[in-house]
């Protein structure tokens, strides 16, 4: 199950926890993203409107700012609970299907 130096592994089992944590993370920072262009975008127009003298502007800047807040929370806590739903169907089907293959480069350490 080598090629050179690569490693071929199959992924039999997935920590639920492990890959939960994992997403959120990587969902937060999706949310923190979104989040900062919706605040961009509604800032500028809630500047614009009161620039005009329209005092409903206000509420464009509360959304710009509660967006930067909210969606990294909502998308990190979705990211988690899909993570760990996505790894429990994984853990339930790779008996069917085998798992996926992982290939992994094996560097030796030169011993001085």
């Amino acid at each position: 199950m080598t090629e050179g130096n690569s490693m071929k592994f199959t992924v039999k089992r997935m920590g639920v926890l492990s890959f939960a944590k994992v997403t959120a993370a990587l969902y937060t920072v999706l949310g923190f993203l979104g989040g900062a262009l919706y605040a961009l975008f509604f800032l500028a127009g809630g500047a614009a409107l009161m620039a005009q003298g329209d005092k409903e502007g206000i509420a464009g800047i509360a959304v710009g700012a509660g967006a930067i807040i909210c969606f990294p929370l909502v998308y990190g806590a979705m990211g988690f609970v899909l993570g760990a739903l996505m790894a429990f169907i994984y853990n339930l089907g790779v008996s069917f299907v085998g798992g996926f293959e992982l290939w992994v480069d094996a560097e030796v350490a030169d011993e001085a």
